[in-house]
């Protein structure tokens, strides 16, 4: 093979490496989905591994698209950023039923808050399960606004608007995988305080018999409340045009539920001779 041979093999050899400020960086060049040439670089310290990164490089765009290759200085924070400006966004109704954004947007930014000071600048793709465990840990040993210790499930919350701001950069195309399914029990419902208790017909009937005087307008609301189960809000929500005597129901819109879904309960006894006698005195 001659000399010109040879130089004409090299030229036509694809170059893996450049170098730029004193740096070395391995270069992807490729097309994006407009076919316009784009180049990716990735930091090295020795030309021999130039070739093997870009291959790297190479298989994640193939696998996960152009998205997924310039994502990885993309910062907890912008993702955070991103996601409280397209989920945690108000409420729009029609004719009463929601179409978009949260009734409870205003407790989603401020959950998305607390993830964005922990993580902050953090790269995205470098946040690992251990720093999601830290993360609990942390807000475990983190005082209430009020000097109170915190509850579990206070920091469960927590954790779960946390796991949903990482699926959103998955569904976003700037994570291959949520680092979250790969913790185990950092959320366990069965290890927090259970609140939930029927009161007894002893304490029922005690509650209820100081219900008088200037207490007494108490009585039907928690007489609702403890046949029908029903929110505070909820209840304090309730209009005549919800209440159905003739189907002995209560219809509970979609936009008075903390669920975002409408549902019906029944009226007891009591609950009918508390509502009628309200009914009266309000015609």
């Amino acid at each position: 093979m001659s000399d010109s041979q040879k130089n004409t093999k090299r030229k036509s050899q694809p170059r893996y490496w450049v170098e730029k400020n004193g740096s070395l960086y391995a270069r992807l060049q490729y097309k994006d989905d407009l076919g316009k040439p784009r180049d990716k670089y990735k930091r090295i310290t020795d030309k021999r591994k130039a070739r093997s990164v870009v291959e790297a490089m190479r298989r994640e765009l193939a696998l996960h698209g152009e998205g997924m290759l310039q994502s990885d200085r993309i910062t907890f924070k912008q993702v955070a950023d991103e996601y409280a400006k397209t989920c945690a966004v108000p409420p729009v109704l029609r004719n009463g039923v929601l179409v978009e954004g949260l009734k409870s947007y205003k407790t989603v930014r401020i959950m998305v808050e607390i993830a964005r000071q922990h993580f902050g600048a953090k790269r995205l793709r470098s946040i690992k399960p251990g720093d999601i465990e830290q993360f609990k840990r942390e807000r475990l040993q983190t005082v209430t606004k009020h000097g109170k210790e915190r509850s579990l499930a206070s920091v469960h919350r927590e954790l779960a608007y946390l796991r949903a701001i990482l699926n959103f950069a998955v569904r976003q195309g700037y994570l291959a995988n949520n680092p979250f399914n790969r913790t185990k029990g950092l959320i366990s419902a069965s290890s927090e305080t259970q609140r939930d208790r029927i009161l007894t017909a002893d304490e029922e009937e005690r509650l209820l018999s100081v219900c008088t005087g200037r207490r007494k307008h108490l009585g039907p609301v928690l007489i609702c409340a403890l046949d029908t189960a029903m929110r505070r809000g909820e209840i304090f929500k309730m209009r005549w045009e919800d209440v159905d005597f003739g189907a002995a129901v209560i219809r509970i819109p979609q936009t008075n539920t903390k669920t975002e879904a409408a549902r019906t309960v029944g009226i007891t006894g009591r609950l009918e001779i508390e509502l009628k006698e309200l009914w009266a005195q309000s015609t």
